[in-house]
């Protein structure tokens, strides 16, 4: 009798130790879509877009703007879930609570208020797909009516997992501070 495990078995195990890293934020995703009639609602209630063409960024713009030595880099805000936050974000970004909620708003606009002038903030979110999103036009609109004028919201028309982290851009994982 051979001592060798079938090729089978040793494929299954690989594919699940490559799928580990992103194991989190595959079920983090599966939540929310379990989730979506109720965020659906929600956007029904936000209303239209509150922003121009001009203040949207693509992926792959904003990740060239991160790799460049050069380049000027923007503060990054993330404004979704705090366990989709805790799987995989943006390196840097910066979280304060979904901006779906009074709470997570609250501390945007404090925050945003100390935001330097002219400075550049990116905020994305990611949970869904791009016009279901219960939580980028609440911020939007918080962080202008807080004086951030140079502001660009990153367009994730998908989810994060889609749109940024399948496209081989840096993600960073851990908890959510929200004390910052």
């Amino acid at each position: 009798m051979s001592n060798t495990k079938p090729a089978r078995a040793g494929l299954r195990r690989s594919a699940l130790s490559r799928g580990t890293t992103l194991l989190p934020f595959a079920m983090a995703m599966a939540w929310m879509l379990a989730a979506l009639p109720i965020l659906l609602a929600a956007k029904a209630e936000a209303g239209p877009d509150p922003w121009k063409p001009a203040d949207l960024i693509e992926p792959k713009d904003l990740n060239a703007m991160l790799a460049s030595p050069r380049a000027q880099k923007p503060l990054i805000v993330y404004v979704g879930f705090d366990f989709l936050y805790d799987a995989a974000h943006i390196p840097g970004a910066l979280y304060f609570g979904p901006a779906r909620t009074p709470k997570g708003l609250a501390a945007l606009s404090k925050w945003a208020h100390t935001v330097p002038r002219g400075k550049l903030v990116v905020m994305y979110c990611g949970c869904c797909p791009w016009n279901d999103c219960p939580n980028i036009r609440p911020a939007f609109k918080a962080l202008r009516d807080a004086g951030v004028k140079n502001l660009k919201v990153l367009h994730i028309p998908h989810n994060l997992l889609r749109d940024w982290i399948n496209q081989s851009y840096p993600v960073e994982k851990g908890s959510a501070d929200l004390r910052r």
